[in-house]
């Protein structure tokens, strides 16, 4: 009987630390996705100047088409 005991605890044990090392893992995976998207979005802001011109240039860009395509 206490070698059941024994085999389950050490069964329990082994599942405790490949649990603990999973979270390990997946919190370090987790922080590498976190400084990816914190570069990304810095990239957006330093970008976001030009894009707003863009946009305002593709609204100034249609509305002249459709001034001058009207049907």
């Amino acid at each position: 009987m206490s070698i059941i005991l024994l085999i389950c605890i050490i069964l329990m044990t082994i599942a405790v630390l490949v649990g603990v090392i999973g979270l390990m893992f997946t919190m370090a995976q987790m922080r590498q996705t976190a400084r990816e998207i914190e570069d990304l979005a810095r990239n957006i802001n330093e970008v976001s100047p030009v894009l707003k011109f863009i946009f305002i240039g593709l609204s100034v860009v249609n509305k002249i088409r459709k001034t001058l395509f009207k049907s």
